[in-house]
């Protein structure tokens, strides 16, 4: 009986050996266990998405107005192409004064339209044409201090023109009005000159911006791609540049201050004053009478004596 009982004690040592064997086994193959307070290299988080850029102004203006073409917006920074221009001009059209897309349609063949993406002297042509359809053939920038015809580097702009457009008649004269000078023609010539100085003399006053943006040069880039985002930036400056009256303050150049509103407090009150004066206040000194029936040979002090000639007045 002894026997037996340190034979089943010796059995079970090692069957608990054996467990503890395979125990530290298994273990040593098992992924290891992370107590609390125990501290790993981590895996790196995935980096924070940028912040969407800032939307342009004149894009957030071209959904509102709803003219954004089809697919557009899928990607903006993407070249323009024709016919998305020409369903962007269309609904700026329609929106501004329908009749006009006749005018529109007669002059730009869509038919015609090139196999390949727009460029930015593209969008200048057709941009200076739907101003033309719409009345807009008029510079309004002369009067401000930020016009730039005299600053532009005309012969870089024309070496930039591609003269590839065979979706309307560049030789046609195009007439375009000075405002300023009440309504006279300038005879500049077909539609590319016109569309180079029209640009220079007629922009989104409001904003002090030209139809297409240019560098610090005053460089317009006209040979290279127009991008999507640009294309809609010049439609809603043309609407702009019409639709809206000229606000210096709307380019936040400067704001009134509070010492500015008592000035002005001040004009409107002393303007009161005077148109409302009553006082009777009396003249002094020698009043002189000139006449057609007069001589310069007499004094001029009474209206028989009356002088005959603004040079006898002006030697007294």
């Amino acid at each position: 009986m002894k026997k037996l009982k340190q034979g089943l004690c010796l059995l079970l040592s090692a069957g608990l050996v054996l467990s503890l064997l395979t125990g530290c086994q298994s273990s040593a193959q098992a992924e290891p266990t992370q107590s609390p307070q125990e501290t790993t290299a981590q895996e790196p988080l995935p980096a924070e998405s940028a912040a969407p850029a800032e939307e342009q102004r004149e894009t957030t203006e071209a959904r509102e107005l709803g003219i954004i073409p089809e697919g557009w917006e899928e990607d903006l920074s993407a070249q323009a192409d024709f016919a998305g221009f020409d369903e962007g001009v269309t609904a700026l059209i329609k929106l501004w004064d329908e009749a006009a897309l006749e005018t529109w349609q007669a002059n730009v063949d869509s038919s015609a339209f090139p196999q390949r993406g727009m460029n930015r002297d593209d969008g200048l042509v057709l941009l200076m044409l739907a101003a033309e359809a719409l009345g807009c053939n008029v510079y309004n920038a002369r009067d401000y201090s930020f016009c730039t015809e005299y600053l532009v580097d005309y012969d870089a702009m024309y070496g930039q023109l591609s003269w590839d457009y065979p979706y309307c008649d560049t030789t046609r004269e195009l007439p375009v009005y000075f405002d300023s000078l009440g309504g006279d023609l300038d005879p500049i010539g077909n539609v590319c000159d016109c569309g180079i100085f029209w640009m220079q003399r007629r922009m989104d006053i409001n904003h002090r911006l030209h139809f297409l943006d240019c560098d610090e040069n005053l460089d317009f880039h006209l040979d290279q791609p127009l991008s999507r985002e640009a294309a809609l930036a010049a439609l809603v400056r043309l609407y702009d540049s019409e639709m809206l009256d000229y606000d210096p303050l709307a380019t936040e150049l400067r704001r009134p201050t509070e010492e500015d509103e008592a000035l002005f407090a001040q004009v409107d009150e002393l303007r009161e004053s005077i148109l409302n004066n009553t006082d009777e206040l009396p003249c002094q000194g020698t009043a002189y009478y000139v006449s057609n029936q007069g001589s310069d040979d007499n004094d001029g002090l009474s209206p028989e004596t009356a002088w005959a000639s603004l040079e006898r007045v002006n030697s007294a």
